[in-house]
């Protein structure tokens, strides 16, 4: 190889080494600007960080601070326009039940279950709804929350609270479990609660006992203890002292489902907080049957279904929280309002449908026009007059509930009888011929060794309606005969266990659901041959079925 040849060799193959390293080079770096680009794609944030306010909502709700919902819907002043000279009567002969919706033909003697709606009431909240689905976008951005919060400050005004201190909420249930969840027990800790506590009450402590590793404290209220406050007071007291440090939170009834008593709730409380508990009460079956300031309980949380007592539409509850515990309280469902504050957490829960709630300034408008006082005294009158009566004619003497600073509701000791079952099943018969064979709405409720039912009064009742049950119990029992009886459950028996189906005659059967004695659940087995549904005009039909 010449001289020429080897300088071209060496030159070149440098030339070579050269341009490769400048590709290698180019091509890295092409590759680093590409993981360069992809790592803006994502980011890792700290919850800490994220801001979580919603502006548009902010905007909203500062525009309707101060907004009144009655003057939103027209149909308030126009019902109150025909019906200026409206009163009550003061005759207990005489009801109001043109003012609801409920079917004639039967006799709603259980207002303290599920209420009564005033047609008032209906007819707002599908305003409401009409609007919103006329147009969804502008009603939720511009007439949701001005609703809202009107109706929420006609509630607050109602039981003597702060209209920053109520929120709404769809149901007591509801608000229970948000508050279980927010205060924070540990393993150990305590729930307290008593032996008359609802079974949906019951589940939410169970469940949150479970999670957390607490355990629940059950003070027992049995007849006895339930006759005089101070009896009651000393069981509360007994079980706080026996484990003071460990009970954190108390769930307390104000007016117990059954039996309807009134308990002593700021002395209760009182005992609670010499023990270092919070006091959750659930008022359901009080506010509207009470007058009431809640602040002035000094209880720490305080919830309340709306469609008993002030006869809203099924849907509406609020939670009333003590200022100094709202920073802790959080909603089951976590929605726009996210990180707002107190109420602006529970007030925009997504896409649902509140408005039951914002009908709610129109059943108080007609509650307010006949008379809160008035009501109450009207309905206290018929109830004393009904247990007279029962006790009368069913020669029983037993009564747990009438008290004259309570609610219209009471429970009345049925006459013995052989002929039905002794348990919470010959109960739910019970309840359940009463309803399809004598159209009667009453619960029954075996307690204490004995057979019960628990009757409400409110504006709706009259004296007939419980003649009428005065009447038919007797005959129920009667006719119960052959079907349920002391020794049903004997493997000599020719009459089938109320709890077991006769599979001889295959009959279809009519299932029932959870009766309130003891938070059990019960099925009770009715033959279909021992019922008549009795024919029901208009739209009433659903009454005719087996079920709640």
């Amino acid at each position: 190889m010449g001289g020429y040849e080897r300088v071209l060799v060496h030159y070149g193959s440098r030339a070579v080494l050269l341009v490769g390293f400048f590709l290698v080079r180019k091509l890295a770096t092409r590759r680093e600007r590409r993981d360069e680009n992809a790592e803006t794609t994502f980011t890792i944030l700290n919850p800490n960080d994220v801001q979580l306010r919603n502006h548009r909502l902010v905007t909203l709700w500062n525009a309707a601070s101060g907004s009144d919902d009655a003057a939103i819907c027209p149909l308030i002043k126009d019902f109150m326009r025909e019906n200026g000279n409206m009163i009550l009567p003061e005759d207990i002969d005489s009801n109001m039940k043109e003012l609801f919706c409920l079917d004639y033909t039967c006799s709603h003697l259980d207002h303290g279950s599920c209420g009564a709606s005033l047609k008032l009431g209906l007819n707002v909240q599908n305003w409401f709804r009409s609007m919103m689905e006329a147009s969804p976008s502008r009603f939720m951005e511009m007439d949701y929350i001005p609703a809202l919060r009107g109706a929420v400050g006609c509630v607050a005004s109602s039981i003597g609270a702060s209209r920053g201190d109520v929120v709404p909420i769809r149901s007591a249930t509801s608000a229970i479990d948000a508050v279980l969840r927010s205060v924070q027990l540990s393993e150990g800790d305590l729930y307290l609660t008593t032996s008359l506590t609802c079974p949906a009450t019951r589940s939410c402590i169970v469940r949150q006992a479970s999670l957390c590793g607490a355990a629940i404290l059950e003070v027992a209220l049995d007849k006895d203890t339930l006759q005089t406050k101070e009896r009651i007071l000393d069981s509360f007291r007994s079980a706080l002292e026996a484990e003071k440090p460990r009970v954190k939170l108390a769930v307390v009834d104000h007016v117990c489902s059954f039996p309807p008593v009134l308990m002593p709730i700021q002395e209760i409380a009182a005992l609670c907080h010499s023990a270092g508990a919070k006091v959750l009460v659930d008022g359901s079956n009080a506010v509207g049957g009470l007058p009431l300031k809640i602040p002035d309980l000094k209880v720490q949380f305080y919830t309340a279904d709306l469609h008993k007592w002030f006869c809203s539409p099924k849907g509406a509850a609020f939670l009333w929280v003590d200022p100094r515990e709202q920073a802790d309280v959080k909603p089951v469902v976590t929605s726009h309002g996210c990180g707002l504050g107190f109420q602006q957490e529970f007030f925009w829960a997504g896409g649902d449908d509140m408005s039951a709630w914002m009908s709610v300034p129109a059943v108080l408008s007609v509650l307010k026009k006949l008379g809160l006082e008035k009501i109450r005294a009207r309905n206290m009158r018929l109830l004393e007059y009904s247990v007279g009566l029962l006790c009368e004619k069913w020669d029983t003497p037993d009564v747990i509930g009438l008290d004259k600073d309570g609610v219209a509701m009471a429970a009345v000791r049925l006459p013995h009888s052989n002929r039905v079952s002794k348990s919470d099943s010959g109960a739910w018969a019970m309840h359940e011929v009463m309803r399809n064979d004598f159209n009667i709405e009453v619960p029954v409720i075996w307690w204490e060794n004995a057979m019960w039912v628990r009757i409400s009064v409110n504006l709706h009742n009259s004296p007939l309606e419980y003649k009428r049950l005065a009447q038919a119990i007797p005959k129920l029992q009667q006719r119960l005969m052959g079907l349920y009886s002391e020794d049903a459950s004997s493997p000599n028996s020719s009459v089938q266990s109320p709890c077991v189906e006769d599979d001889r005659s295959k009959a279809p059967a009519v299932a029932g659901q959870h009766t309130w004695s003891g938070g059990q659940s019960t099925t009770a087995r009715i033959p279909a041959s021992s019922a008549h549904p009795v024919e029901i005009q208009g739209n009433s039909a659903l009454a005719r079925r087996g079920t709640n």
